[in-house]
Formats: C-alpha cells, structure tokens, sequence
C-alpha cells in the first residue's frame, strides 16, 4: 500500500503510436489523483485501493483487474472511476487497513483483546510468585505441603500455602487470586502442579549443570546403589573442574535398578550418560564402593566403563574407606567401651529434665558467653560423620559434666545420711528438690 513504485521527476515514459501520434503516460495525472499508480512493466495505470479491496472483481474491468493505457481516453476514465460507489468503498477499505496495521490498538478485534491480554499479564505474574515461592521453598530445603491442603481451616497448610499467604498481604492481585480466583480449575497451587513445577526446575538446574560438564568435558564418575522402601535405586554424581577452575561435584540422577550386576549397573551408567549427551569416552576416573559387582576387575562396573573409556581410573572411593576404617576401629575394646560410657552419660543427662537442666545451669553460670545450644547430642547409629558433633559437644562439656554428677552424688550422700537419722522416706519423684541450684554453690575447677 506504501512501497509501490512512483516515477522520479526526470523518468522517462514510453510513447505509443495512437490515433496519428505519439503518446505517452503523464505525471501530473499522478498528482491530480492520488489513488492511482504506474506500472512500468505493464506500462499502464491501476487504482491502488480498487485493485486490492474492490467487492464484485469479475464485473470490472480496466484499472482494477487490468492496467489502463488508453492514454486518448484516459481523463474521462479516471474521472467516472472516482464517482464510482464501489471506489469509495475500496478507499474506506484500504483506509482501514492501514490503521489496522499502523495503530493496532484502535481496531474493534484488539479492543475485545484487551481484556483478555490484560488477564494474561496478570496470570503470568501470579504465576511467576507461586514458582519463587516453590523455588524458596526448595533451596530451603523445608517440606512444601502439610496436613490441610487449604489456607482456611484449623489444619496445617504447609509453607508453600503459607508463603502465599504473607506474599499475598503485601501484593493485591495474588490476594485477590487467593480469596476469588477466576477459574477455580487453574490455580496452579494443588500438589499436581507443585510437583509438575518441582520436576521443570529440576530439569532446568540439571541442564545448567550439564552444560558446564560438556563445557569441562572430562569428568569423573561416582555411583552407589542402595535399597529405599523395597526399591533398588542407583545415586549417579559426576565430579568435573568448571570455567572458574572450582571443583565441583554434581548429583545427577536416581536410576531404578531391577538387577544388581556388575554388568546391569554398567549399563544403567552408560545408558543414563547417553541420555544426557554426555561422551563415556571423556570419563577419566570412577570411583565405588568395595563391592565386587562394583570393583571387580573381570565382572564389576569399573571394567565394563573400562572398556568403553580405557583412560577412566578407578578407585575405591574414601569416604567409603574411611567409614570401613570406623566401623572396625570402633570394635578395639578401649574404643567400644568408651563410646557406650558417652552414650551412657548422653542418655543420663537428655532423658532427665532435671539433670539436663542442671547440665545447662552450669554451663551458663561459669561461661559468660555460653553457646544457645544443646550441651550433649546423642550418638547416631547409622551415619559416621554426624558422631563428629556428637563427640565435639561432649568433649566441650565434659568438665560440666563432672561437676553435675558431683552435685548430684552429693545430694544422695544427704539424702542417704538423713535417712539413716529417721528423717522420712523420699520418694523418687522428690528427689529432684534435692538438686540445688548452682547458683548457690562454689564452682571448683578440675
């Protein structure tokens, strides 16, 4: 409609022979009628807004379905084409058009739009404050949902719905979508879609983290197979050096695993890197239990990734080592025997209110700046390293500890001495009373 071809100033127009002479298209028609336009190839004129929007094309003829070139003709023609009815329209037309096209926002379809954008801006953004909320909810490692999926109610929502509900008190469109949401079928807070949602973040942190591992392009490969619910699951981590020279390690994915074997796990590995366009080829360490399915160099994994990278080393891993290294050292009797005597002190002291309590009274009356924390922890059965602070908290509070058990003794001693007098019989429940406060007692350092 604005790029069609118009003749410069000094163009040149063919003549034709008509009617005893020469003749030849003339410019100035251009400016008298503003519709029109020259056709160089056809050396002839249409009507702009005809020839593109005109109703009823079959019954028209020149300067709408073809060009007009009867120069001798061509003053009355454009003169009756322009008090043509259907020329108005095609202008009206093609008027239309142009502002459609220039201001959009004035057309009758993009005004019945307006609405309908508009609640798309807004789902959008409501949409963006429940993924923050389930991304918070993630990095803080805390549970999303509780015991009453709903925010009204005596039952606990969880801190997913919790969240919402402050977010909501300062940001009045998620309020308003919390109290009247406009489609009760679409407001993508019931557990499907908290799940749905989990599983596309998930997705997005493992391709950052795969991008960076193709990026380093060696890597190491970690693996451990264990049984959670009756379920055999396969850990794959991979361990690679990223741009910043850090080195990282990665938790990849959980395989399900039906068959235990070296040959079985080898695949899993293989299949699970494949998947993620890792190369196998590009493994240059691998790291198992003991195991032999794991270690074995005829039958276990390590010689199945073996084979197909022969440059990937394998080693027992250490953590693995030092765990093994633990557990029989803790079978030496002087090591066995001074664990049960910690775990016998730790449940004397935190099975009692009393005596814990007296325990802390301690601790805060001789360390002017005493830690808010509990003074012993009890001993974890399964994981080695959490006994780290298990023994760390005891050996801080050991001569507190001392002390508690001589105020305590000396108070039975008492009580035992007043007995023999003919004082009346204690009970057990008020023996407590007997346990001073440790206010009122010199402290004597050992």
């Amino acid at each position: 409609m604005t790029s069609h071809f118009v003749p410069p100033a000094n163009y040149t127009f063919p003549s034709v022979y008509m009617n005893g002479c020469n003749r030849e298209f003339k410019s100035s028609w251009l400016k008298k009628y503003n519709w029109l336009v020259y056709s160089p190839s056809l050396d002839g004129v249409l009507c702009l807004h005809c020839a593109i929007f005109s109703d009823n094309r079959k019954q028209k003829g020149a300067l709408v379905n073809r060009p007009f070139n009867k120069w001798t003709k061509i003053s009355s023609e454009l003169a009756d084409h322009a008090n043509n009815a259907y020329h108005s329209r095609a202008m009206s037309a093609s008027k239309l058009f142009v502002d459609c096209i220039n201001k959009p926002e004035l057309t009758l379809p993009d005004r019945f739009d307006t609405t309908r954008r508009q609640r798309r801006v807004e789902n959008r953004h409501i949409l963006k404050m429940i993924i923050k909320a389930i991304l918070f909810c993630g990095k803080q490692c805390i549970a999303l949902r509780g015991d009453h999926e709903e925010m009204s109610g005596m039952g606990n929502p969880g801190n997913f719905l919790s969240l919402l509900s402050i977010l909501s008190e300062h940001y009045e469109l998620l309020q308003r979508h919390l109290q009247a949401p406009r489609d009760k079928s679409a407001q993508y807070m019931s557990p499907q879609i908290q799940n749905e949602l989990l599983s596309v973040l998930s997705k997005m942190i493992l391709n950052d983290i795969l991008k960076e591992i193709r990026k380093a392009k060696f890597f190491a490969i970690m693996a451990d197979e264990a049984t959670s619910h009756n379920d055999e699951q396969l850990s794959l981590c991979l361990r690679f050096v990223d741009e910043g020279k850090n080195i990282r390690e990665e938790f990849i994915e959980f395989v399900h695993m039906d068959n235990v074997s070296g040959h079985s796990i080898a695949t899993a590995i293989l299949h699970s890197l494949d998947e993620k366009q890792l190369d196998a080829t590009h493994i240059r360490a691998q790291t198992y239990d003991g195991a032999a399915a794991m270690s074995s160099e005829n039958v276990g994994v390590q010689k199945r990734i073996r084979e197909v990278s022969p440059l990937a080393m394998y080693s027992h891993c250490a953590g693995h080592c030092l765990n093994l290294v633990i557990v029989h050292s803790c079978k030496i009797p002087l090591v066995r025997n001074t664990i049960d005597k910690m775990k016998e002190v730790c449940l004397f002291f935190n099975y009692s209110p009393k005596r814990e309590g007296l325990l802390k009274s301690v601790i805060s009356k001789e360390v002017l700046h005493a830690e808010k924390r509990k003074p012993l922890l009890n001993l974890c059965a399964t994981r080695w390293a959490e006994r780290h602070s298990a023994y760390s908290h005891f050996y801080a509070s050991y001569v507190y500890m001392v002390y508690s058990l001589e105020v305590i003794a000396t108070r039975i001693r008492a009580m035992i001495t007043r007995r023999e007098t003919g004082l009346p019989r204690q009970s057990k429940m008020h023996l407590g009373c007997w346990l001073p406060l440790p206010a009122s007692i010199s402290f004597c350092p050992l």
